[in-house]
């Protein structure tokens, strides 16, 4: 937790840098959240409602139909409700970043030394 307040601080500085209103960036901030929550709110029912964020991100709401599914232990089939989820697809150089960041990590995981990989 205390790393997305430390975020939301970073994002409230730049916000007051960018428009010259220090003292009311976090009411501005705070009021640009609560209006995407509540048209998000006001729209579930509708599937493939979005929010683009220029170059950030895609807030899309997803609905998924009630399904019947088999339980492994048992062998049961129980019916799976439906569901109403908000789905977060990152854009721009966030995106790139991601892909950049994780065919570092697996040539990481490659080169290390103490692994023995003759086996």
């Amino acid at each position: 937790m205390c790393g997305s307040v430390a975020g939301l601080e970073i994002v409230i500085g730049k916000v007051g840098q960018a428009l010259g209103v220090s003292r009311r960036a976090a009411d501005i901030v705070s009021k640009v959240i609560l209006c995407m929550e509540q048209a998000l709110v006001e729209n579930l029912d509708a599937d493939g409602f979005t929010i683009k964020l220029n170059k950030l991100d895609k807030l899309t709401v997803r609905h998924r139909a009630p399904r019947m599914c088999s339980v492994p232990f048992t062998g049961e089939t129980k019916l799976v409700a439906a569901t109403r989820n908000v789905k977060f697809v990152a854009l721009g150089r966030l995106r790139k970043m991601r892909k950049i960041q994780s065919a570092v990590a697996a040539n990481a995981a490659d080169s290390r030394p103490d692994i023995d990989r003759t086996r």
